[in-house]
């Protein structure tokens, strides 16, 4: 990105503006390169799949007997504990687990926006509700301290 960012510089093209990358409290793999080399570029990043592919929620609808990546990519015992943390923290709160994992990625310095589908108005309402909601600093510290960096060999890469 960095050199794609100096070619279009010194040719007077247009250079990179924003990155779009997943990440969510499933999947932070972009904590370790892309999101400081766009932080230190001047690079926005908007965040996509939000929810985990609707892991994050609980999710057992069609997308989950669909969807190629939903069990490739997310599942494994770290996820699940991830989701029962999320899960708890909302009914702790009294809100959804959708609504806490918009609100962590919502307080994410890097990330300028989330992209999110929704396939009902009550999830449209969920994702403006949680624009509002935010996360105490020892909620983010707990969700935050729960993931651990997974290399290519424990997930596909994309």
């Amino acid at each position: 990105m960095r050199r794609g960012g100096h070619i279009a510089r010194e040719n007077g093209w247009t250079a990179f503006v924003n990155m779009q990358c997943q990440y969510n409290l499933l999947y932070r793999e972009e904590e370790r390169e892309m999101l400081p080399c766009c932080r230190d570029q001047g690079i926005a990043v908007t965040g996509f799949s939000p929810l985990a592919r609707g892991r994050l929620v609980g999710s057992t609808g069609i997308r989950s007997k669909t969807d190629a990546f939903y069990n490739k990519f997310y599942g494994d015992a770290l996820d699940r504990e991830i989701c029962l943390q999320v899960a708890a923290m909302a009914k702790d709160r009294g809100t959804t687990s959708a609504e806490v994992a918009f609100a962590w990625l919502c307080s994410k310095p890097d990330i300028c926006c989330p992209i999110a589908g929704a396939s009902s108005v009550s999830q449209l309402e969920d994702y403006v509700k949680a624009l509002d909601f935010q996360l105490s600093l020892e909620e983010i510290e707990t969700l935050d301290g729960l993931y651990r960096p997974r290399g290519c060999h424990q997930r596909p890469c994309s």
